[in-house]
């Protein structure tokens, strides 16, 4: 039964995140968005490094039917609660650091996109100017 509720969550956020993704594409400018699903895609890592860690934890923590706990030895099971707490925060480091440098980077080519495309439109400006100019210069008369 668990895991059919699970299953059914599951489902529920996957159309939940496509709805929502969808509103996002429509009502956002394509840098937004980036910038948006950068960030969507680092909470969804995080959230499933937390799973990782709960599920490890739970595992570590599990209890027979009378209430005892399957690691027996103290000192173990906090060992093991310790490693579990580590490798979630390198985790957490890891991902951290993978979208910071995404971030830059991002950052880094609308900046560029942005230069470009000012850069396009002055030069039309340009042009435009130029041309205006030639032919506002009045004929020289030569007598």
């Amino acid at each position: 039964m668990q895991e059919l509720q699970t299953k059914m969550v599951d489902q529920l956020g996957k159309s939940q995140a496509s709805s929502l993704d969808l509103q996002a594409r429509v009502k956002l400018t394509s840098n937004q968005y980036e910038s948006w699903d950068l960030q969507n895609q680092y909470s969804i890592d995080l959230s499933a490094a937390y799973d990782e860690h709960n599920t490890s934890v739970n595992d570590i923590n599990k209890q027979d039917k009378n209430g005892n706990y399957e690691i027996a030895d103290a000192q173990k099971l906090q060992e093991l609660l310790n490693q579990a707490h580590e490798l979630y925060e390198a985790q957490k480091f890891e991902i951290t650091e993978k979208y910071s440098q995404k971030a830059k980077e991002l950052a880094i080519t609308q900046t560029s996109e942005q230069l470009s495309a000012y850069g396009t439109m002055f030069g039309g400006m340009a042009d435009l100017v130029k041309g205006y100019a030639v032919n506002q210069v009045l004929p020289i008369k030569h007598y």
